[in-house]
C-alpha cells in the first residue's frame, strides 16, 4: 500500500512537473547560483526554480531551513509545512530507514528543486518532500558526517533591525548581550533603549525565557505589516547574567549560572556553622511581580559578613548553582542558591517593604516563597507546638480573615510580645532550613515591629501621625478625643478609571487629617469616635525643570459606624500661606488656609483625550489649582479652604456658599447629591437648583434635569421629609 502511494505521489508530482513545462499554471526557472536567482524581478508564486551549483543548509529552526552558495554569495528562506514532523521522524531513526539521517546544517543539497512562495513579502521555496520514505523529491543531499558545522552570521544590533529590517529577512544574525521582557503571552529583547517586539524562543514559554542572552544565531523573519521577527532555538543562545530572580528560577539551568543580580536583604541566619541570606527583587505594587530566593554562602566575603535587613546589594558571579523548588505532595522544598566565590558591593541601606496578601494565598510557596508579606488578617495561637518546634521557638497558630475564614500556619516567635493573644503579623513566607520541606507556611517576623495588636487608641490627631502607618489595613486606630470638621467635600473624577472621593477634613489643636468618607456632620461640627484604617503621606518633590510631582496626604480611611456630632467644636483660624509656600512644604496637607492678592483663570485641560476645565490662582509665576466652586464666591479677592494634596487633583478647596464667602459653619452638604447624563439625582427629596447669581433654574422631586443650563457649576438646595436641609455645590463638566 506504501509503494502504490508513493507511485500516485510521484505520478501526481510527474503531472505537476508536465503541467508547469507547458507553461499552464507556473513558470519552469533554472539559476546557476541563489544570488542569480534574487537578482530576478519576475519571480511569481507557483514558479518552480532549479539552483544549479550545489548549496549548503546554514540553519534550521521548525518549518525553515537557510541555504546558501557554498561559495557563500548568497542566503535564501526554504519553507515547507511538513518539514518539521519530516525532520522528526528522521530523528527518530527508523528502522526502515536507516540510510536518512537528519537534515542538519553543513549538508550539502545538488540540483536543489523548490516552489516559490512569498509570505510577507519574503521569498520562500517550498520542497517537494515524500513523507512515506522520508526523502527530498527532485534533488539529492549530500550528508555531513560531523555536527560542526557553523553556519555564518551578520552581527546586528536591535536599532539596525529596527531601522533597516529588509536588509536582514532571510539571513542568520547573531546579537550581543540583550534583555528579554515578558509580555503575557509573548516577549520583547531589548539593548539599551531599543526594543523588538517580535521574538521567539522556540521550545519555551515566554515566562521561562532567560531574561539575558548572547545571540549566537538566530533566523530574521519577515512580519506581517513590515519589520522582522527574531527566531531561535534553545541551542542558540549562550546564557547573560541574570539579572532577575523570577527569571532564574524558570530557566531550565542548575550549573555554572551567571548572575548580575540586585536584591534586597530580607534575612540572614546562620545554620549548621553556614551563612544563609534570604533576597528578593521586582517592581510594581502586586505581590506577583517580586520574587525571593534563599542563598547558601559558601564563600563569606567582608561585605557579607556586615550585610543587614533591608540592605540592597549587588551580587555577581558565573559559577552559581541552583536547587529549584519542588512540590511532592502535600510537601514543599524551596529552591536554594549556592554561591562560591563571588562579588557583593553594597548599594545602599533601606526599609524592608510588607505587600499585603490573602489568606487563602500564603500556601502558594511556589510563587511567593521567600517574600516579605502583610497578613491580612488576625493571628492567634493555637494547639501545642511538637519538641522539635520549641527548639526553634516556632508554634502553630491560625490566621483569621476579616471574613471569618481560617488557616492553619506556623508562627514564628522571636519576636513576639509578651502580652497579647492576638495579633496583625508581617513577615516572609518561609520554610525554616531546619525543616527542608513542610506542609504548611511559616511566617518569621523579622523584627519587633512584624506584631502589631488588632487597634490603637490615640489621643490627639499629632500622636496618631507620629506612631506611623500600621503593618496592615486590617489594623484600626482611633482617636480619643474629638476633632473639628473643617471642610466636607465630594471630589469628581477625571477620565473613566478615577472613582468618586468624599472627603472630611478635620483639626484638632495639634494637627489636621484628611477622611475618606461620608458624614451626616456639618462643617464646625465636632466629630467623635473617629476610627479607620490609616494611610501614611507621600511626599511631594520637585522633578527636574522645576516640575512638582505632588504627594498625598496621610488619611484615615473611615468607619462610619460609631461616628456621632457633638458638642465642642474649636474655633479654626485659617492660616494665610502663599501658593510658594504651600508647593515647598506639605505641613498644611488637610489644614484650613487663606490664600490673597493673586488671580484667578479657568483653563481647559485635556486629560484621558476629555477636556475639562481646571481653575487656578496665581502669585507672580507660581500656581495652584483650585476647586470649581471658587466661582460661586462674587468677592474673589481672597480663598479659605482647606489644602487638598492628592498627586493630579491637589487644590485649595473653598469652603463656600452660593453668593457669599462663609466662615467655618456655615455650610452643610449632602453628600448623597450626585450628578450623572446632565441630571442631579437626590432620593427622598425636594431638589432646587441654583445658578452661581442665586437665581433658581430649576424644581423636581428625586432628580432634575440640567440638560438646558448653560453653567457648569450649580447650587443644589435638598430638603428631606424629616425638616433637614442641605445646600450642596454641584459641578457639571
Amino acid at each position: 500500500m506504501k509503494l502504490f502511494t508513493t507511485l500516485i505521489q510521484r505520478v501526481t508530482a510527474l503531472m505537476v512537473v508536465l503541467v508547469i513545462a507547458l507553461g499552464l499554471n507556473a513558470a519552469d526557472r533554472t539559476f546557476a547560483t541563489i544570488a542569480e536567482m534574487n537578482a530576478a524581478t519576475d519571480l511569481a508564486n507557483g514558479d518552480v526554480i532549479t539552483i544549479t551549483s550545489d548549496v549548503v543548509v546554514e540553519y534550521i529552526m521548525e518549518s525553515y531551513y537557510v541555504l546558501k552558495d557554498k561559495s557563500g554569495t548568497a542566503t535564501c528562506v526554504n519553507y515547507d509545512y511538513y518539514f518539521k514532523s519530516f525532520q522528526e521522524q528522521r530523528l527518530a531513526g527508523l528502522e526502515e530507514y536507516p540510510e536518512t539521517p537528519p537534515v542538519k546544517p553543513g549538508d550539502i543539497f545538488k540540483g536543489y528543486t523548490a516552489k516559490v512562495t512569498f509570505s510577507s513579502n519574503m521569498l520562500q521555496l517550498d520542497p517537494d518532500l515524500d513523507m512515506d520514505y522520508l526523502e527530498f523529491v527532485g534533488f539529492t543531499a549530500e550528508y555531513a558526517k560531523t555536527n560542526d558545522y557553523k553556519p555564518a552570521t551578520t552581527k546586528v544590533t536591535i536599532r539596525q533591525l529596527l531601522d533597516d529590517p529588509d536588509s536582514y529577512i532571510g539571513k542568520v544574525v547573531s546579537l550581543d548581550e540583550a534583555t528579554t521582557v515578558n509580555a503575557g503571552f509573548s516577549a520583547y529583547l531589548v539593548q539599551g533603549t531599543d526594543t523588538l517586539k517580535n521574538f521567539r524562543i522556540s521550545g519555551l514559554n515566554s515566562e521561562n525565557y532567560p531574561n539575558n542572552l548572547i545571540i549566537n544565531q538566530a533566523l530574521c523573519m519577515s512580519k506581517y505589516g513590515g519589520g522582522c521577527k527574531l527566531e531561535l532555538t534553545m541551542n542558540d543562545y549562550t546564557l547573560g547574567a541574570f539579572t532577575n530572580i523570577k527569571a532564574l528560577k524558570s530557566a531550565s539551568v542548575t550549573e555554572n549560572i551567571p548572575l548580575n543580580l540586585n536584591v534586597q536583604v530580607l534575612r540572614k541566619e546562620v545554620y549548621e556553622g553556614k551563612t544563609y541570606i534570604t533576597v528578593m527583587n521586582g517592581s510594581g505594587k502586586t505581590l506577583i511581580n517580586y520574587s525571593g530566593i534563599r542563598i547558601l554562602l559558601n564563600a563569606e566575603n567582608d561585605v557579607d559578613k556586615a550585610l543587614k535587613v533591608g540592605d540592597y546589594i549587588n551580587l555577581k558571579t558565573t559559577t552559581a548553582t541552583l536547587s529549584a523548588s519542588k512540590a511532592d505532595g502535600a510537601y514543599f522544598t524551596p529552591s536554594l542558591l549556592t554561591l562560591d566565590e563571588h562579588e557583593t558591593i553594597l548599594v545602599s541601606a533601606g526599609e524592608v517593604e510588607y505587600l499585603p496578601i490573602d489568606p487563602e494565598e500564603i500556601f502558594m510557596l511556589s510563587y511567593y516563597e521567600f517574600l516579605p508579606v502583610a497578613l491580612d488578617g488576625y493571628v492567634t495561637l493555637t494547639g501545642e507546638p511538637t519538641a522539635e518546634q520549641k527548639e526553634h521557638n516556632i508554634a502553630p497558630a491560625t490566621l483569621a480573615s476579616i471574613y471569618g475564614d481560617l488557616s492553619m500556619i506556623l508562627l514564628d516567635l522571636t519576636y513576639m510580645p509578651e502580652n497579647g493573644s492576638k495579633f496583625v503579623v508581617t513577615g516572609i513566607l518561609d520554610v525554616p532550613l531546619w525543616m527542608g520541606k513542610a506542609n504548611k507556611t511559616t511566617i518569621v517576623p523579622l523584627s519587633e515591629k512584624g506584631f502589631m495588636a488588632d487597634s490603637y487608641e490615640f489621643e490627639n490627631i499629632a500622636s496618631l501621625v507620629e506612631f506611623g502607618a500600621p503593618i496592615s489595613s486590617v489594623v484600626n486606630y482611633q482617636l480619643k478625643n474629638a476633632v473639628t470638621i473643617t471642610g466636607v467635600e465630594t471630589i469628581r473624577p477625571v477620565g473613566d478609571e478615577d472613582q468618586i472621593q468624599r472627603v472630611i477634613f478635620v483639626t484638632d489643636e495639634t494637627g489636621s487629617l484628611m477622611l475618606k468618607g461620608s458624614t451626616s456632620c456639618k462643617v464646625g461640627d465636632a466629630i467623635s469616635e473617629v476610627s479607620g484604617y490609616y494611610v501614611a503621606a507621600v511626599a511631594t518633590t520637585i522633578l527636574d525643570g522645576g516640575f512638582v510631582n505632588f504627594g498625598a496626604a496621610e488619611y484615615l480611611e473611615l468607619d462610619t459606624t460609631g461616628v456621632e456630632c457633638v458638642a465642642g467644636a474649636i474655633t479654626i483660624e485659617p492660616i494665610e500661606v502663599t501658593i510658594a509656600q504651600l508647593i515647598a512644604s506639605d505641613e498644611y496637607a488637610s489644614k484650613l488656609v487663606k490664600l490673597t492678592d493673586f488671580t484667578y483663570k479657568a483653563v481647559e485641560e485635556v486629560v484621558q483625550d476629555e477636556t475639562v476645565m481646571r481653575h487656578f490662582i496665581y502669585q507672580g509665576t507660581d500656581s495652584m489649582a483650585v476647586d470649581a466652586s471658587f466661582e460661586l464666591q462674587e468677592d474673589k479677592s481672597e480663598i479659605v479652604g482647606n489644602y487638598y494634596l492628592n498627586g493630579y487633583y491637589t487644590s485649595v478647596i473653598p469652603v463656600v456658599k452660593a453668593g457669599n464667602p462663609v466662615v467655618v459653619d456655615d455650610v452643610m452638604t449632602d453628600n448623597t447629591v450626585f450628578v450623572t447624563n446632565n441630571t442631579i439625582y437626590a432620593q427622598d427629596a425636594e431638589i432646587e437648583v441654583y445658578d452661581v447669581m442665586g437665581r433658581i433654574l430649576a424644581i423636581g422631586v428625586n432628580a432634575v434635569s440640567i440638560e438646558n443650563a448653560s453653567q457648569m457649576v450649580f447650587v443644589v438646595r435638598t430638603k428631606y421629609a424629616d425638616g433637614q436641609v442641605f445646600v450642596t455645590k454641584v459641578a457639571n463638566y
